[in-house]
Formats: structure tokens, sequence, C-alpha cells
């Protein structure tokens, strides 16, 4: 996530964090759980629920395909499409090497230690 800044910026994140939480007050077993008095589930246990729920709505999509290669084939495409790898924006990439000399700065304290 990018950096935000000043007063609205820090208060983004809980925001976004809070409406996660409210919507998932509505999720089915979170509902079961308040009717039955039971303690409710936490944020991070319902998220992970909810990504295994989709991952075996597709698996079970493949197996019950006529042509489960194919379907497969055609969801490994759609995934590759949705998570392209990226370039990293750090460890010096898409940057020369120009200036490999130490700076006035490196030169002042080197001869400072050696004195």
């Amino acid at each position: 996530m990018a950096p935000q800044w000043d007063e609205d910026g820090s208060s983004r994140g809980l925001t976004l964090s809070r409406r996660l939480d409210h919507a998932l007050l509505l999720h089915p077993q979170q509902q079961a759980r308040i009717k039955s008095h039971l303690p409710v589930c936490t944020v991070g246990s319902l998220q992970q629920q909810s990504r295994m729920d989709a991952l075996i709505d597709v698996i079970r999509g493949i197996v019950d395909a006529a042509d489960p290669h194919q379907q497969l084939d055609e969801i490994i495409m759609i995934a590759k499409r949705l998570f392209p790898l990226r370039d990293s924006a750090k460890h010096m990439n898409g940057r020369g090497l120009d200036r490999l000399e130490p700076t006035p700065s490196l030169k002042y304290r080197a001869a400072a230690r050696m004195a």
C-alpha cells in the first residue's frame, strides 16, 4: 500500500479496516453465531474462510466441468492476467550505476578516521 500522509491519510487505513469489520458482521457464519449467542469470529479467520470458500468453488467448477483440463487452462490464463509479476521499484531497478566514487561527505569521514 502506498503511504498516506497527514491526518486524513493516517485515518484512511483505520476507516477501511472498520468498514471491513462492519461488513464481515453480515457474514452468514457470523450472523449464525450472533443469533446463537456464541462468540463472534475474528476478521482474519473470516477473511481466510472466504478465500477458502472461493478456492473450493473454483476447484468444484473445474471438477464438474465437461472438459476439466480446458477449464483449468482457462482459469490459469485468467489468474496469470490478474496477478502479473511487477518490477520492483527497489533494488536500483532501472537506475544506472553511474556514480561509484565516494561522495564528498564520505571522503571527509574517511579522512577524519585516518587522522
